[in-house]
């Protein structure tokens, strides 16, 4: 194997890895959080009088997790296409800067929302509170860290465009 083609390998799988830990994270998060809610007897719609409404007591954590699910899936997705554009050298280097493009945007959009929302810290508490932090802090990591590496990858498909030509991603 060139070391031209390891070293667009390498920060591919760690694209991949971040974003399988950003989505198996977020989706776990995201039912337990939803679980805290259901077992408080909140309410999502209508107007039950001895029960909370369960955005006011869950806040936009529910929301802000799915979207990290969301992140994380794109990030999959945009690894495969970064790998599948490698292997086969017919792969218009366009589509995979655009897939790196929009996972730079999700990535990094998630992350700040994220990072805001663990600083507003709400008075939310309950058993499970620091099991559930740590999770949100490490989706809000591996969001910021996917988003450095698909920038790396970004630039790699950029200056293999250089050197290759115009003919595919690598």
């Amino acid at each position: 194997m060139e070391k031209t083609k390891l070293a667009l390998y390498i920060p591919r799988a760690l694209q991949l890895i971040a974003a399988a830990i950003v989505l198996g994270v977020a989706i776990t998060l995201t039912r337990d959080i939803n679980h805290i809610g259901a077992q408080k007897g909140c309410y999502q719609h209508g107007d039950p009088d001895d029960t909370i409404k369960c955005s006011d007591m869950v806040g936009r954590y529910p929301s802000s997790t799915a979207y990290a699910a969301f992140t994380g899936a794109f990030g999959l997705l945009d690894a495969l296409v970064g790998l599948v554009g490698i292997v086969l050298t017919g792969t218009p280097w366009v589509a995979v800067a655009g897939f790196d493009g929009l996972a730079i945007l999700f990535y990094l959009a998630g992350g700040i929302n994220s990072a805001i929302l663990r600083a507003k810290n709400s008075e939310w508490n309950d058993n499970q509170g620091l099991h559930i932090w740590s999770r949100f802090d490490t989706v809000t990591g591996f969001m910021f860290i996917g988003f450095l590496v698909t920038l790396a990858c970004l630039v790699l498909v950029f200056l293999g465009r250089r050197r290759v030509g115009k003919a595919g991603a690598v």
